[in-house]
C-alpha cells in the first residue's frame, strides 16, 4: 500500500508533514501534553487511511522537538508552547506541525533521532521478503532503548505502526514494558483494530480514537493528488473508502473502479449469472497474485452486502419479507474472506465460491416473489 501512495505522490506517514482533518485528536493530545501529567502510552486507533500513522510521527516529532523550541526561545517553557496553541483558538487552529525543514523532522524521517525508535514488520533474513508479523525480537529491543538517558530529547518515544501486527509473544513482550515504563518514556501504538490486543495491554494505554475524514475535506485532499479522477469516479470512491483517503488512493492506484464496475455488473444480475463474465472477473481480481485487487474486491462485496441489507430491511418491513438470510449470507462471506487469509485458501475459488452463494440466496428470493 505504501509504495502504491508513493507512485500518485503521497509521503509515506514519516515522511509527511501535514495532517487534515484531526484538530479534535490533536487538541485532546495538547492538551493532556501540557498538563505536565502526560500518559506514557497512547493507543492510537480508527479506519484505516485516515491517518493514524502520519499523527503518531506529528505527535513524536512534537514532543521530540520541545527540547529544541525552549533552547530556541527559553521564554517557551512547555506550558507556554502547549498555550500558544491553544488559547483563544478554536479546534481548527490547533496543530502539533512541524516543517520538514526543522531538524528533528528531518532526523526522525532518516531514521536517526537517539531518541525515537520505530517498530515495524520487519524483513525476513531468510527469505528477504517482509514479513507478515511483528515478532517478539522486534519488540525486546525496546526496554533497553527506553532505559538509556535521552541524548537529544527530553524524551523517548517508540512508536509501534502497527499494533495489531504484534505476535502474541510480541506483544507479551510490550506488555512488560507498558506496566513498568521508565520515565520520560513515551510509546505510541497505531492501530486498526485495537479489539485485538490484549485487555491488558489495552488498559495500560490512553486510547484516542481518529475519526474518518469529512467528504469535504476528503474531496480536496483527494483532488490533490488525483486531480484528472472525474466525478461520478470520485463519488464512487468515497463511497466505497468511508471516509480513508489512503483507501480510496489504494482504490483508485489498483484498478479498484474497474473492479467496481465489474463487479457490480454481475450482482446486478444474480438471476441469471454471466459465469464466462465471473470467471473473467476472477481471473483480473488474482492475476499474479495481486493481494490488493484481492483486498479492493472484498472491500466491494462488504460495501454492496452491507447496502443490500439495509434495503432488504426496508422491503422485509413493507411486505413482511424474512431477511435473515441476507444477513446470515454476510456473514458467511466475511468469514470466508477471514479463512482465505488465515489458511491461504485459493482466491480464485474464493471469489466464485461467494458469487455462487450470493447468486443462490438471490434466486431463492426470487422464487418466494412468483
Amino acid at each position: 500500500m505504501v509504495e502504491a501512495l508513493e507512485c500518485l505522490g503521497v509521503p509515506t506517514p514519516r515522511l509527511n508533514p501535514d495532517l487534515k482533518g484531526q484538530a479534535e485528536a490533536e487538541r485532546e493530545f495538547l492538551q493532556e501534553f501540557g498538563t505536565g501529567q502526560m500518559h506514557h502510552a497512547w493507543l492510537i486507533s480508527g479506519p484505516r487511511g485516515v491517518g493514524k500513522a502520519t499523527f503518531a510521527y506529528r505527535v513524536a516529532r512534537y514532543v521530540l522537538a520541545q527540547k529544541t523550541l525552549i533552547q530556541e526561545d527559553p521564554a517557551q517553557t512547555l506550558d507556554f508552547v502547549y498555550n500558544s496553541h491553544t488559547e483563544n483558538s478554536d479546534a481548527s487552529d490547533v496543530t502539533m506541525l512541524l516543517e520538514h525543514q526543522h531538524p528533528v523532522f528531518r532526523r526522525v524521517a532518516s531514521g536517526t533521532h537517539a531518541d525515537f525508535l520505530s517498530i515495524e514488520r520487519g524483513v525476513d533474513e531468510k527469505t528477504k521478503i517482509v514479513r507478515k508479523e511483528i515478532i517478539v525480537e522486534d519488540v525486546r529491543a525496546i526496554r533497553s532503548f527506553l532505559n538509556k538517558t535521552p541524548v537529544e530529547a527530553e524524551w523517548r518515544v517508540v512508536l509501534i505502526d502497527a499494533a495489531d501486527e504484534m505476535t502474541t509473544s510480541a506483544e507479551n513482550a510490550l506488555l512488560k514494558v507498558l506496566e513498568e515504563p521508565p520515565r520520560r518514556a513515551l510509546l505510541l501504538l497505531v492501530s486498526h483494530n485495537p479489539n485485538s490486543l490484549l485487555a491488558t495491554s489495552r488498559s495500560r494505554c490512553r486510547q484516542l480514537c481518529l475519526k474518518p475524514l469529512d467528504t469535504s475535506i476528503l474531496t480536496t485532499i483527494f483532488r490533490g493528488y488525483a486531480p484528472k479522477t472525474n466525478d461520478e469516479d470520485l463519488k464512487i470512491l468515497l463511497a466505497l473508502s468511508n471516509g480513508s483517503l489512503g483507501l480510496a488512493l489504494r482504490l483508485l492506484e489498483h484498478d479498484g473502479l474497474e473492479i467496481y464496475r465489474s463487479t457490480n455488473t454481475l450482482l446486478s444480475n444474480l438471476i441469471d449469472l454471466n459465469i464466462s463474465d465471473l470467471y473473467n472477473l476472477s481471473d483480473k481480481i488474482t492475476k499474479d497474485n495481486n493481494h490488493d485487487s484481492f483486498l479492493i474486491f472484498r472491500l466491494i462485496l462488504n460495501y454492496w452486502l452491507t447496502e443490500t441489507v439495509k434495503s432488504k430491511a426496508v422491503l422485509g418491513a413493507r411486505y413482511e419479507l424474512d431477511i435473515t438470510k441476507w444477513i446470515d449470507i454476510r456473514e458467511e462471506v466475511n468469514n470466508l474472506f477471514n479463512k482465505a487469509e488465515s489458511v491461504n485458501l485459493d482466491p480464485k475459488q474464493v471469489v466464485l465460491n461467494v458469487f455462487f452463494a450470493i447468486a443462490a440466496v438471490e434466486q431463492d428470493d426470487f422464487r418466494g416473489v412468483q
